[in-house]
């Protein structure tokens, strides 16, 4: 048998529960991946597919979303549900590593050095109408593969998805 980590989420991180919105609803991450991780998704770290897992190549699959408040229930609620199938389908293919959202770009610290000193600005590094919203990193044979599964998450969010290579 091979050893388990398991995804450790904060009992702050908000949540979504279907029908309803909290006062952190305010991203779609937050709806997203608050969602994902309650599904008690593990990762894998070693275990009996090793060799297999030596070939596959790690993906991180970027969620850009608009800035503003998600989309009503009436529209958010079929996207989670397709979200919830793609990964319990990613976690049955061994290729689930770790998903996250993030918390809105107002939240963000941006750190520079300068000479000798770190400033820091509040706010997000670039200005823009969307914003990485979250990200699922995924382990697949090839670019293709991981491709493949980056169309699948665009349309259970409706939302572009860049993928994108670890180095190796």
């Amino acid at each position: 048998m091979g050893t388990q980590a398991f995804l450790a989420i904060p009992s702050t991180m908000p949540t979504y529960i279907p029908g309803t919105f909290g006062p952190d609803s305010q991203n779609w991450s937050t709806l997203f991946f608050g969602e994902l991780s309650n599904l008690g998704v593990r990762a894998r770290t070693r275990g009996d597919n090793h060799s297999k897992e030596e070939n596959m190549k790690s993906y991180l699959m970027s969620v850009y979303q608009p800035d503003g408040a998600p989309p009503p229930p009436e529209v958010l609620e079929p996207i989670m549900r397709e979200l919830a199938a793609l990964n319990e389908e990613l976690v049955a293919a061994d290729a689930f590593v770790f998903s996250a959202g993030l918390c809105p770009p107002s939240t963000a610290t941006v750190l520079r050095a300068k000479d000798a000193e770190v400033l820091m600005t509040d706010g997000p590094f670039l200005e823009g109408k969307e914003h990485l919203g979250g990200f699922t990193v995924i382990k697949a044979p090839d670019l293709d593969a991981a491709l493949e599964w980056g169309a699948k998450m665009a349309k259970a969010t409706t939302l572009p998805i860049e993928v994108r290579p670890f180095q190796e």
